[in-house]
This record gives structure tokens, C-alpha cells and sequence, in this order.
């Protein structure tokens, strides 16, 4: 999950003022990403997405010191991104981030970079990794250096995780199993609300336990994330429930006065 941050470290833009209220958009394939993207996940067992625009990103930020103005002013510009997980390892796709205006603001940031080969634009060092971005048109698609980037459809068990995410929706993830916590599938999606946001994970176990496990997991990972946000945590906003034979459901709901928003 720590890479899902990159998606947004690759989208910075150096731009100070907010582009004008996008007008609706046609449906999807899926909730959240444009077909071009859809159409190039290919062999994949996780995926993570997110509708910068209509979860409001931005608003996470307010108060935070910023180390440039670009890295700010990020959220406003990316449409969407997703971050997989599948054949060759990880990959991450950003819609909505324009090469030179990323080039300048990785410049500011410190961060350092180098034009590619082979097709690549540029070469990122990020965390003693070195990925590999590639432009078309203002759609970045970042994966680890030396690795081949995916390209066609999903497989017919993630299309089945997918299609149970609602539309509408702020995020989604989905996956086929995570066998490190012996998750054999699990799906869940935010909905951005004016005085709440909700998240629903509900997971299939290999075992009786295991889903709800997983889940409970999920829990602390919250409570800590928030808490750094000094944010007072209440127990009361996460409520786990559990399904005979080893399913599990996790509802979340954050009031948006505590994350400052």
C-alpha cells in the first residue's frame, strides 16, 4: 500500500489555482477509471483505485506543510489512479499528469530522476527502487524498472470482484486472495458523504477466522493512520460482523470533522 502514495508523488503539478468543475462524464466499464485504463490492466490479482476529484483528496492536505507548491496542488489536477498488483510485479497508472510540468515538479521535490530507454520517459529513484514511467498523453504508467508493463484484460475471477463495487463510489480495491493472510478474495469501496465517509471490506477466508483476522488487521492499520493525524480515534466508527462458513464485512464510518476536512 505504500506504493499507492507514489501514484500521487508522480502527478505533481505546478499549478496554483483549481481547473474549472468537470462536467459528467459517460459511464465506465468499471467505477472510478476511464476504459483506456481498464483496457490495459491486464493479468492482475489486486487493484486499488481512486477518484481523486470526487473523494476530495485535497481537502487531507489543508494544514499540511507542503514541500512545494506543485506537491499541494497534486490532488486538484490528477483525475484518478490505480495501483496493481499482478504479472510482474507491481504497477501503478495516473490519469491526469502532464510530463514536463512532473518532470519540474520532481525537480523541486528533490527527488531523483533521469530520461529512460526503451519507450521509457523517465527513470525515478523512490525508496532504493528505480521505476519506470511512461507518458501517453497525460497518462503516466509507473512499474519497477526492468519489468514488462501489462497490458489487456483482467482475469475473469478479478472481473467478478470488480463488478461487485457499487457506481458512484470515491475508491475501490479489489483482490483475488491475499495469501499472507489467508484471504482467498476480498472487495471493498469508500463513499464520500458531506458529514461522513464510509468504507465497506468485506473478505472470504481460507479459514473460519481469517476474514474477519484480516479485517481486525485492517482496523489497527486505520486507528494508527488516523491517530498520526491526531485524530481521536473511537471504536465505535469500525464495526466487523462475520458470516458462516468464513466470510467477514468491515463498515467504516468516519465522521468528516475528524479528518479535519
Amino acid at each position: 500500500m505504500r506504493r499507492l502514495a507514489l501514484l500521487a508523488s508522480l502527478g505533481l503539478v505546478c499549478c496554483g489555482k483549481s481547473p474549472a468543475k468537470q462536467e459528467p462524464q459517460p459511464a465506465t466499464r468499471v467505477p472510478v477509471l476511464p476504459d483506456a485504463i481498464t483496457n490495459r490492466l491486464g493479468t492482475i490479482g489486486l487493484a486499488v483505485a481512486i477518484d481523486f476529484s470526487a473523494s476530495d483528496v485535497k481537502k487531507l492536505f489543508d494544514g499540511q506543510p507542503a514541500t512545494a507548491t506543485c506537491a499541494h496542488d497534486l490532488v486538484v489536477h490528477v483525475r484518478d489512479a490505480v495501483a496493481t498488483v499482478g504479472d510482474g510485479g507491481w504497477q501503478g497508472i495516473v490519469d491526469g499528469v502532464p510530463e514536463a510540468a512532473t518532470r519540474a515538479c520532481l525537480s523541486l521535490l528533490g527527488v531523483t530522476a533521469r530520461d529512460g530507454s526503451d519507450g521509457d520517459a523517465l527513470v525515478v529513484d523512490v525508496a532504493g527502487k528505480q521505476l519506470a514511467v511512461r507518458w501517453r498523453g497525460e497518462i503516466a504508467t509507473l512499474r519497477e524498472l526492468g519489468s514488462e508493463e501489462r497490458h489487456g484484460e483482467v482475469p475473469d475471477a478479478m472481473k467478478d470482484q470488480i463488478a461487485k463495487v457499487p457506481r458512484g463510489v470515491a475508491a475501490w480495491l479489489a483482490t483475488t486472495g491475499l495469501p499472507d493472510y489467508k484471504v482467498t478474495g476480498a472487495v471493498g469501496w469508500l463513499e464520500v458523504g458531506a458529514k461522513q465517509w464510509t468504507l465497506t471490506i468485506t473478505a472470504d477466508g481460507a479459514t473460519p477466522t481469517a476474514a474477519k483476522e484480516f479485517l481486525d488487521t485492517l482496523v489497527r492499520g486505520f486507528s494508527v493512520a488516523l491517530a498520526a493525524r491526531h485524530v481521536v480515534v473511537e471504536g465505535a466508527w469500525f464495526e466487523v460482523t462475520t458470516s458462516p462458513p468464513a466470510s467477514a464485512k468491515l463498515v467504516a464510518t468516519i465522521p468528516v470533522e475528524a479528518l479535519g476536512t
